[in-house]
């Protein structure tokens, strides 16, 4: 049992460091306006979300359907939505406090 004077760090938390998100590893799967992510393994047709290593994770496979900035967009993490109307959007990852 953890003593409640501990403060435990996590390892992916779920917020992200830097308001670009870069290194996010969080395991966010929806978008600001509510889809569900897709999985980053299905391909894309942009190139930078098929490079392993634009992935924290270190692979697409890894990044399953994350939330992720694999090209460093200002906006923040994204991902591919699975509804056919909408091919992306912006994940709703918080900035962590003290940031």
């Amino acid at each position: 049992m953890i003593s409640p004077d501990v403060t435990c760090v996590c390892l992916f938390p779920e917020c992200k460091a830097t308001q670009q998100g870069r290194h996010y590893m969080g395991t966010m799967t929806r978008t600001t306006g509510g889809y569900e992510c897709r999985l980053w393994s299905l391909g894309s047709t942009f190139p930078p979300a098929t490079v392993d290593s634009n992935f924290p994770d270190g692979s697409v496979a890894a990044a399953e359907n994350y939330c992720r900035n694999p090209d460093g967009d200002y906006g923040g993490p994204w991902c591919h939505t699975t509804n056919p109307i909408t091919n992306w959007e912006y994940c709703p990852v918080p900035l962590c406090s003290g940031k």
